[in-house]
């Protein structure tokens, strides 16, 4: 059966400390662990998944590039941000100083997109850690996020992970759909995808499918 491919490249951006890399594990691997070492640079993680669409399967390879919290990138900083999808921007609804801090990643992201791409880079907000209070509406946070120039706004857990994948899922439904909106106007030519596919070598292991009761790297 024929399926339909897509690459994307999300950036992952957001203070040190708010659980960027936490995230992400919970997204690929379904699993939490306590203890992690400050991201150096960017570290990468990538994820396969498949959607049914009618007679056509729907297959996205997802890499996520998880940047240190650090905004001294130098002259790295346009290779990291090249033809990047989207962004995910992080941050610890507990800490004080959260709300600056991801509108300067934001600002960090569209500012440094290659002048190249189409558009300014599209950004989602992830509230990270409302396991930690009380009486979070997602609605308030989608509206706050959208508010401040963000395409949508989620409050997530990594520890639990409490609407990671319902945060994802929207996020990754948003790229799809620009995504086929880019290519029928031709602003985008998906034949690179294609050949990108051809050489991304990936296997079982990168499409993270946790056993129930276990995971991969607990």
């Amino acid at each position: 059966m024929d399926v339909e491919t897509h690459l994307f490249k999300i950036l992952v951006v957001g203070d040190s400390g708010v659980g960027k890399t936490s995230l992400i594990r919970r997204y690929t691997t379904g699993c939490f662990t306590d203890g992690y070492k400050a991201t150096i640079g960017v570290e990468f993680s990538s994820k396969v998944i498949k959607w049914e669409n009618g007679d056509k399967p729907v297959e996205f390879i997802l890499q996520f590039w998880d940047l240190a919290g650090q905004e001294r990138f130098g002259t790295q900083i346009k290779a990291y941000f090249r033809e990047t999808s989207g962004a995910i921007c992080v941050y610890d609804i507990t800490q004080e100083t959260a709300p600056d801090g991801v509108l300067k990643w934001k600002k960090l992201v569209q500012d440094n997109s290659p002048e190249s791409d189409m558009e300014v880079v599209p950004c989602t907000m992830f509230v990270n850690k409302i396991d930690l209070v009380d009486n979070i509406q997602q609605d308030e946070i989608d509206k706050a996020a959208k508010k401040v120039g963000f395409i949508s706004g989620f409050g997530v857990s990594a520890l639990n992970g409490n609407s990671v994948d319902d945060a994802m899922k929207s996020f990754l439904m948003y790229l799809y759909n620009k995504r086929k909106r880019d290519i029928a106007s031709g602003l985008y030519d998906d034949e690179e995808d294609k050949e990108i596919v051809e050489v991304f070598n990936y296997n079982d292991s990168t499409k993270f499918k946790p056993r129930q009761g276990s995971c991969y790297y607990c």
